[in-house]
């Protein structure tokens, strides 16, 4: 039963995932992150330091390797099983890469065969990252109405985007 009070609740929970939203973006470095394509992708090392300050534990990763050939030639997909455990919370997610995945386009397989599998476990330990914590969705660009995506990230973030297109993130 909706309550004025699960409401007041609700309501303390979104300020709290703000507020946490915004400390994880501090904890990165611009080394952090990849553009993929016009979108920022958080690598492994941002990943790590995410997890190690605010105690999320990875288990062992599950990696299954399938690979062959079809009329495109040869590929290889990593499919990484992997759960993470964060204050009494237990996430189990997927993550996959495939050579046929952008990044990966006209590159020798044999080149890039290791990249594959550690993109699916990044995958993975993104996935479980953004579900366990709840913080999850948050970074993303546009490239047609820059002024929407600067209220969104205003409204929903608490981020006031400079004119030069980026936040200020002041620490504390």
């Amino acid at each position: 039963l909706l309550t004025p009070e699960l409401v007041t609740q609700i309501e303390k929970q979104v300020v709290l995932v703000r507020r946490m939203r915004l400390a994880v973006c501090q904890l990165t470095e611009p080394s952090h992150w990849m553009d993929f394509g016009g979108k920022p992708y958080l690598l492994s090392g941002g990943i790590h330091t995410i997890a190690s300050t605010i105690g999320v534990e990875f288990g062992s990763p599950d990696v299954a390797r399938d690979e062959g050939t079809d009329e495109k030639g040869p590929y290889s997909r990593f499919v990484v099983r992997l759960t993470g455990t964060w204050r009494g919370r237990r996430i189990s997610e997927i993550g996959s890469a495939s050579s046929r995945d952008d990044l990966y386009k006209g590159k020798a397989l044999g080149d890039v065969v290791g990249d594959i599998e550690k993109k699916a476990l990044t995958n993975a330990q993104h996935r479980v990252l953004d579900k366990i914590t709840g913080i999850g969705g948050v970074f993303f660009k546009s490239t047609t109405d820059h002024k929407a995506l600067a209220a969104w990230y205003a409204k929903h973030l608490g981020l006031a985007i400079e004119d030069w297109g980026g936040a200020i993130l002041k620490w504390p």
